[in-house]
């Protein structure tokens, strides 16, 4: 009796102590998924790589999207800088390929103080145009002088769109000569054309012109 006492103690020591490893990995305690079509992921199962950066996350978005990689989640916590191991812990779990760290001091907070942010990437089918897109703001039609049009974020450089020559900051005015002033117009008219050669109305740089896409 007093063995078997012994052996369940034990085990019990150790699943309360893998419990209490886990609850205290901040970057899965405080990750958030995006809402994805997570069919557009290929599916990923060797070690994550770890990245660091300085910028923003927009721009590592921008960067990792141009390089086949989308983000799945991310998680941010503010206090001491935590272990970058338990960020790879995480993304290996979450079957990320990349994980970028980002940290900024707390403002008029603790001088070991920080706000740390995790973004985790996972691979992407190549399909579709290859574009990463963004609503235009009115501020900007009206400083461009247009009434329809959508900001083209990042290009898969890889994709159709990457060799087609379209780059990040061009303003896709129409598809195939119909307007699209807004996001959603612009992906209807996309998929509308599928599998065909396509003709974007392009400005960039204040020169209009015109693009030809092959999407499928």
């Amino acid at each position: 009796m007093r063995k078997i006492c012994t052996v369940l103690a034990l085990f019990f020591a150790l699943t309360c102590s893998g419990l209490a490893a886990e609850s205290s990995n901040p970057y899965q305690q405080y990750y958030k998924a995006f809402e994805m079509d997570r069919s557009l992921l290929v599916p990923f199962q060797g070690e994550p790589e770890l990245l660091r950066s300085a910028g923003d996350f927009e721009t590592a978005r921008q960067v990792m999207f141009e390089k086949g990689f989308l983000p799945i989640g991310a998680s941010e916590f503010q206090g001491a800088p935590q272990a970058e191991s338990l960020a790879v812990v995480w993304a290996r779990t979450l079957g990320a390929s990349h994980v970028l760290l980002l940290a900024r001091p707390v403002e008029n907070g603790a001088a070991n103080s920080f706000v740390q942010t995790a973004a985790f990437f996972a691979p992407a089918k190549r399909i579709g145009a290859g574009l990463m897109l963004k609503p235009l703001a009115d501020d900007s039609r009206a400083r461009l002088g247009i009434k329809e049009g959508v900001l083209i974020f990042a290009v898969r450089r890889d994709s159709a769109a990457g060799k087609a020559g379209l780059q990040s900051g061009d303003i896709a005015l129409a598809v195939n000569g119909e307007p699209a002033a807004s996001m959603p117009e612009f992906i209807a008219l996309i998929k509308q054309y599928a599998g065909q050669e396509n003709e974007l109305t392009i400005l960039r740089n204040g020169q209009i012109f015109i693009q030809g896409l092959p999407v499928y």
